[in-house]
């Protein structure tokens, strides 16, 4: 398991039953009563898993998330599996996990509240499409420096040697 899940997952066991938590739940589930069943954070991510509230919770804490650290993080945990599994299909190394989960809190805490559809699918979409733009610019740039990069002078003439061995 990468560092970044290891360290989300106790910061997540520290935080879910807090009082601070279940003070942001109380204030959450007064504007959003889809929330007002659950006693804690775990019973919030609970709640998300559920066939039939699961898209209204998400739906609650994607409208609070810009302006409420907590429902983002909620949010982003909530997340994590389908977030794993997109660096594992569209990751092309170790640190795939790390930038997916950038990318998923940054579209956490800029989620517009408007947006029709799955907030899980539109997140997840969001994040895989911005990856792959990140690494596409990336292969870019490292093209662009081998293309311009002139061999030394002992580079020419080992290749040079090289090829004349060849002959």
């Amino acid at each position: 398991m990468a560092e970044i899940l290891r360290s989300l997952n106790r910061e997540w066991s520290a935080i879910a039953g807090s009082p601070s938590a279940r003070r942001a739940l109380t204030r959450w589930s007064s504007t959003h009563p889809v929330l007002s069943s659950a006693t804690d954070l775990d019973a919030v991510l609970d709640l998300g898993f559920d066939p039939n509230d699961g898209p209204e919770v998400r739906r609650a804490l994607a409208a609070v998330a810009p302006t409420d650290h907590l429902a983002a993080r909620t949010l982003l945990q909530g997340l994590l599996g389908g977030l794993c599994n997109l660096a594992h299909h569209v990751g092309r190394d170790d640190e795939a996990v790390d930038d997916i989960i950038r990318l998923a809190w940054e579209r956490i805490r800029t989620y517009p509240p408007s947006r029709p559809g799955s907030v899980s699918a539109n997140v997840l979409l969001d994040v895989r499409k911005r990856y792959r733009r990140e690494q596409d610019k990336a292969r870019r740039q490292i093209a662009a420096c081998v293309a311009t990069e002139v061999p030394s002078a002992e580079d020419q003439f080992v290749s040079r040697i090289f090829f004349e061995e060849l002959m």
